[in-house]
């Protein structure tokens, strides 16, 4: 239950998926309602299965600033999903990070996402084995991945 009330404490109102469920209702839920969702989600848990509607998504193209409505290029896609999928993976990923952490199953490089690191860690590892290849007269190769999912 402890899990479950911090989840709903970190949701932020945003837009519900197709079922309209909003975070809202989810933080004025009674407590005995609050038992049978810890009830749906530890059945979930348990079988490693989920109810279809959380597995679907509305998307929605929002329109990039400056650009024409007439090109589809100009716009990024939005995923509206299941109020309930976005708790439960709040709930999961505290527990999954944990577990990676404590069984040092991260590369030590390995930046986004972790507590006590950012991505600018990396830029200043760059930074740092630029300036060692400047004094020892040797090579740095650096390769960037760029997605497009983010644009």
């Amino acid at each position: 239950m402890l899990e479950l009330e911090n989840a709903i404490k970190l949701c932020k109102n945003g837009a519900p998926g197709d079922d309209g469920i909003h975070y809202s209702i989810l933080k004025n839920l009674p407590d005995n309602a609050k038992i049978e969702l810890l009830k749906i989600f530890n059945k979930s848990w348990q079988t490693g299965t989920t109810p279809d509607t959380w597995n679907e998504a509305v998307i929605i193209p929002l329109l990039k600033p400056n650009t024409p409505k007439n090109d589809p290029a100009s716009y990024r896609p939005i995923s509206l999903t299941s109020t309930f999928t976005k708790l439960m993976q709040k709930m999961i990923k505290p527990r999954l990070c944990n577990y990676l952490e404590e069984n040092n199953l991260m590369s030590d490089v390995q930046s986004g996402c972790r507590q006590n690191h950012s991505c600018e860690d990396n830029l200043i590892r760059l930074e740092h084995d630029i300036r060692n290849a400047q004094a020892t007269h040797t090579h740095v190769i650096a390769v960037f991945f760029r997605s497009n999912c983010c644009l």
